[in-house]
């Protein structure tokens, strides 16, 4: 029961990243938002206010803790499944879209308590694995009955549908690259022009290609409007996929692990396309490509706790969880930073550490943000990565605030909703 309760707070959690404003445009919680449904059923039923669904998670997670608690000795056999920290961290998220930031700062140094942060070398085993740091993941059993509906197939580096499809799994945008510090190693999550060296060390034979960092902005190497790579540009990034291959989790028998944006073809390595700032943090292992990615992690908590203890007032909290953090990905890190470059300094440790967590938009959403992704320009490369249709700057104020729209399914079958409601 416990588990099940746990279960609809994440899923209302998720009705309001989507479907509510910020709470500070909600009117003290007073806009209408979702409907909140105890039972299974289609029946009638209005909507609820922002504030009462956010009762609605707290009164849910208070319960399942009280459950969790009443359970003793009944521990969960798989980390997909949630547990008494999962319950914590979701009653995190909750509070911290409510600006609840005293219950947020508790609540997520609660939820850590037990688990230990990625370590290096786990950084750079492709999340393939859960490690102590994960505190809820999806499976990993490459016999899943989920098969070519994993999330591994579609967006593991070398998933199985990577090589098929040739679409990409995800790059990272240059606008958020150039903000880390040049030696923090999850650079090495990426494919970008600074790792020339490191490929011409792996193939001293590229050196002969006298490719430069400027030439990833020349259309001779880059496909303007998707950003793949053509050319020596090309052949470089197959070499720093080889690269990737050898390096990640070394230690592990990756006989069933296909190669990271190659196939085999007869034998013969294939080149598939590559995309500017391409990902090498997820990784897959199986025919399906199967991963432990990663629903919540330590991690997480301890940045929440730095941003939580941050708006509450408590820098020496703030600056102490980026110190628990970052020198395991920053060596000789410190912080002695106050006031807005502090909060600046959190933002970017967790868009970094959660990069392709799924933790993004909801995240700039609630800290109301621009989004932006920078175009890239022929010639220019103090440019962005992006193709420029799709580049963008996205105003915290538009689309209703990132208010997703009604579902049509709700209102055209549910005479209780009155859409007018929700547009107040």
């Amino acid at each position: 029961m416990a588990q099940a309760i746990t279960i609809r707070a994440h899923a209302y959690i998720k009705l309001l990243q989507y479907y509510a404003p910020r709470w500070q445009d909600s009117k003290n919680g007073e806009t209408y938002v979702c409907v909140i449904r105890e039972k299974s059923g289609t029946e009638n039923v209005a909507l609820s206010k922002m504030k009462d669904v956010l009762d609605y998670i707290y009164k849910d997670l208070d319960k399942a803790l009280e459950l969790y608690d009443q359970a003793q000795g009944e521990t969960r056999k798989f980390k997909w499944a949630p547990n008494k920290s999962v319950a914590l961290g979701l009653y995190a998220r909750a509070a911290l879209i409510k600006n609840d930031w005293a219950t947020a700062q508790k609540m997520v140094h609660d939820a850590r308590q037990g688990y230990r942060l990625r370590n290096k070398t786990e950084l750079f085993e492709g999340f393939v694995e859960p490690t102590d740091d994960d505190m809820w993941c999806s499976s990993n059993d490459p016999n899943s009955t989920v098969g070519y509906w994993s999330w591994g197939v579609h967006f593991a580096c070398n998933g199985r549908y990577t090589q098929t499809w040739q679409l990409g799994t995800g790059s990272i945008s240059m606008e958020l690259y150039r903000k880390l510090d040049e030696n923090d190693i999850r650079r090495n999550w990426f494919l970008t022009p600074d790792k020339l060296d490191e490929i011409v060390k792996y193939n001293p034979s590229m050196a002969d290609a006298g490719l430069v960092e400027s030439d990833f902005w020349n259309d001779e190497y880059v496909t303007p409007s998707n950003m793949r790579f053509k050319g020596n540009a090309l052949l470089a990034a197959a070499y720093f996929s080889m690269y990737q291959n050898d390096e990640v989790n070394t230690s592990a028998d990756k006989s069933d692990w296909y190669m990271p944006y190659l196939s085999t073809d007869g034998g013969k390595i294939r080149i598939c396309p590559t995309f500017f700032g391409s990902q090498y943090k997820f990784w897959g292992k199986g025919g399906y490509s199967a991963s432990s990615y990663p629903y919540m992690r330590s991690s997480e908590m301890v940045l929440a706790e730095a941003e939580a203890a941050f708006i509450a007032g408590d820098e020496t909290t703030a600056k102490n969880c980026l110190v628990e953090l970052n020198p395991l990905r920053i060596p000789n890190y410190t912080c002695d930073l106050s006031g807005d470059k502090l909060l600046d300094e959190i933002r970017v440790s967790r868009r970094i550490e959660l990069w392709g967590e799924g933790q993004n938009w909801s995240d700039f959403k609630r800290w109301n943000l621009p989004m932006v992704r920078q175009a890239w320009i022929n010639g220019d490369p103090t440019s962005g990565n992006v193709p420029t249709p799709y580049a963008l700057n996205i105003s915290p104020s538009e689309h209703d605030g990132w208010r997703w729209g009604l579902s049509r399914t709700e209102s055209d079958y549910n005479p209780e909703v009155k859409p007018e409601m929700f547009l107040q």
